[in-house]
């Protein structure tokens, strides 16, 4: 239990990193903390343990110097904005889907089985009943954040484990979950970690929780990372199976090259739409 409290919390944490920026003034950010905590001394029941251990961000005073009231409201104000919109944030796992394993086993501890990615072979397509009663997971959803989180975190273990295993302790140092990364969320790719010789390996990471995956999404972003003449030889495809139970990897080393290679097919799957009026944006400019 108090294994999966630290495991949630760290979860939640990196998830609202983002809103933690938006919510809180830089004056409060520079006297934030993160969990655990020690609410009592002397207080040693596991439920007490556990409110511990699930702290994600907290502010501590000196009772014997408290700043003044208007100061703590403020706190307290902030505090409560940043609450509201991880509450209401879709990128944030609530309570309830984080009542799984996020803070099972480590997944690292047994041999990881990575493999070189082979095309699917189209199967012949025959009628199928659908069960109209059977829950779609959206990608956008808590689910779908929860999985791709969680194959996120497997792989930048993952990589900084064998450069470690390799001695390479400074690249190890120098791996980036993009998540976390305040300098650059969002390069084109989730990770960026390193080669035994050093070269750079661009890693876009895409999971599931089953043990196929037959398609998957890019972003304009990431798809023009991955197909970019200067970065393609270094960008690789993680699908990472099973990726809330035992995980396995599979690898796509230059996407931009098999689809080149007319080995697989890349295609829009939907278009954004603008609902600003664009004539009246062209009588402005005219």
């Amino acid at each position: 239990m108090l294994g999966e409290c630290s495991a949630a919390a760290d979860v939640i944490r990196a998830s609202a990193d983002i809103l933690k920026e938006k919510a809180l003034s830089q004056t409060v950010q520079s006297r934030l903390n993160i969990g655990p905590i020690n609410l009592l001394a002397g207080m040693q029941s596991r439920l007490h343990q556990a409110y511990e251990r699930c702290a994600i961000y907290y502010l501590q005073y000196d009772m014997q110097n408290l700043p003044a009231i208007s100061s703590l409201e403020q706190d307290y104000k902030e505090f409560l904005s940043l609450y509201v919109s991880m509450a209401e944030s879709i990128i944030v796992p609530s309570v309830s889907d984080l009542s799984w394993d996020s803070a099972s086993p480590n997944k690292l501890e047994t041999e990881i089985e990575l493999t070189n990615f082979l095309p699917l072979v189209r199967k012949n397509k025959t009628s199928k009943v659908v069960n109209k009663n059977t829950p779609i997971t959206r990608r956008n959803s808590r689910k779908a954040h929860k999985v791709g989180l969680e194959a996120e975190q497997f792989v930048f273990e993952y990589e900084k484990k064998k450069l470690i295993e390799l001695e390479l302790l400074e690249l190890a140092d120098q791996v980036i979950w993009h998540r976390d990364y305040a300098k650059d969320r969002t390069p084109g790719w989730d990770i960026t970690s390193y080669l035994n010789n050093g070269e750079k390996k661009l890693i876009e990471v895409k999971g599931t929780e089953g043990k196929s995956i037959s398609s998957l999404n890019l972003t304009v972003k990431e798809w023009n990372k991955a197909r970019d003449a200067n970065l393609r030889e270094y960008y690789y495809i993680y699908l990472v199976y099973n990726a809330l139970t035992k995980p396995k990897i599979q690898v796509i080393h230059n996407p931009a090259e098999w689809v080149e290679r007319g080995r697989l097919e890349i295609q829009t799957s939907e278009f954004e739409l603008s609902l600003y009026d664009n004539a009246q944006q062209k009588l402005s400019f005219s």
